[in-house]
């Protein structure tokens, strides 16, 4: 009688399980990179520079007066703040032995910032997608997302629902006040957004290929930020199609109104995704937390004795 190899089949079904996420993952990954170039050409349309046109009137004058004070704090008091912030975070992350969760919160922090301030230099290709033919993004959403990204990924896992809510706050409230204070439209904070979210899914991935363990849910929450994405666009794509051309231009509230939500919506993408990375790195640390413990690989005294 042939003898079924029970553990061996189960091993096989794990692996193949584990090779499957990890396929998934990759194209989760590349699809990432691509968001930033898909926004890019979305809003390098006519309709969304009617979008454009109409949130500049609605927040036409704000820069003047009482908000004057506050676009002097987001241009000069949040970049050393956010970034002596983010230093200390990874001081703290390094001093405390989770050295991994501190290499992806500054590999992915600084790779979306500096990614975004290359296109604005004109170092990386990219649509020309504003009204004045450039593609300046927004450095200082850049520079708020990034943190965004080390915050969740340096709060413990207990904490780390506060944490990102919090962060996710401060966020949002940056993409308001740069909306606000007619620095820039819908289209720069989207996809300076869309820029993190790519380097957090391509993170992932790589957590993925070189931690020994992966969470279960690692893939479909990379999966699941990519329809939420797709959803967005669509719905905005759908806005602007409507807008620009059934009904004859837009209502600048509305149109602000619209500019904050894709703010809002952008920022719940980029959260979710986060969420998933912070999960792997997670299970990263804790395993290679157990695999440096002497006892974890040394056989057990009673294992011994049953042979």
């Amino acid at each position: 009688m042939a003898v079924t190899d029970i553990t061996g089949e189960r091993e096989r079904g794990s692996a193949r399980a584990s090779a499957g996420r990890l396929a998934a993952l990759v194209v989760v990954a590349l699809a990432g990179a691509a968001l930033p170039l898909a926004a890019g050409l979305l809003f390098a349309t006519e309709p969304a520079h009617e979008w454009t046109r109409a949130v500049q009137v609605a927040v036409g004058g704000w820069e003047h007066g009482g908000w004057r004070i506050l676009r002097g704090g987001l241009k000069w008091l949040s970049p050393p703040v956010v970034a002596v912030g983010v230093l200390a975070m990874l001081v703290a992350l390094v001093r405390g032995g989770r050295r991994r969760t501190a290499y992806a919160a500054a590999v992915v922090a600084a790779g979306a910032f500096v990614t975004v301030e290359a296109i604005k230099l004109g170092y990386l290709a990219f649509p020309a997608y504003r009204i004045d033919q450039t593609r300046e993004m927004s450095g200082h959403v850049a520079m708020a997302s990034s943190a965004f990204v080390a915050i969740v990924l340096a709060v413990s896992p207990r904490r780390r629902p506060l944490g990102t809510a919090v962060a996710g706050v401060l966020l949002v409230g940056m993409c308001v006040g740069i909306l606000a204070s007619r620095w820039h439209d819908a289209a720069d904070i989207v996809i300076a957004m869309t820029v993190t979210i790519a380097w957090v899914l391509v993170a992932r991935a790589c957590v993925a290929v070189i931690s020994p363990v992966m969470p279960a849910s690692v893939g479909s929450r990379g999966a699941t930020a990519l329809l939420l994405v797709a959803l967005a666009s669509a719905g905005i794509a759908a806005l602007l199609l409507t807008n620009g051309g059934l009904v004859p231009g837009f209502a600048p509230e509305r149109a602000l109104a619209a500019a904050t939500l894709a703010s809002v919506a952008s920022a719940l993408v980029l959260g979710y995704a986060t969420l998933g990375l912070a999960s792997a790195v997670d299970a990263w640390e804790s395993a290679s937390h157990t695999a440096g413990r002497p006892d974890a690989t040394r056989p057990h005294p009673n294992h011994e004795m049953e042979h």
